[in-house]
């Protein structure tokens, strides 16, 4: 069994509040799970502008654990709304 995860610094530019900012997220958050990932919000409320999401998944290969984690990162750079400033992706086996 392989674990991927990746984490993600994002920067909400035409974010004016947190209204808009949950808005933004709810959306992208969204678009992650319909890829049955497990989406995980690390955000401070005080920063209308700027987000931290951490996703998850279970995979049997790390050739495709390390192709799906691209496919979300890729996903998060052409979101519209939203700029990554920082990405990290990382995946391990379970030893047997």
């Amino acid at each position: 069994m392989i674990v991927g995860i990746g984490y993600f610094e994002i920067f909400i530019p035409g974010s004016r509040s947190l209204k808009d900012k949950r808005r933004v997220v709810n959306s992208l958050r969204q678009k992650l799970q319909r890829k049955n990932l497990s989406v995980a919000i690390f955000d401070k409320d005080s920063l209308w502008k700027r987000v931290d999401l951490g996703v998850a998944l279970v995979s049997s290969s790390p050739h495709k654990a390390r192709e799906i984690l691209k496919e979300v990162k890729e996903l998060i750079e052409n979101f519209s709304e939203v700029v990554l400033t920082q990405s990290k992706l990382d995946y391990w086996e379970e030893e047997k």
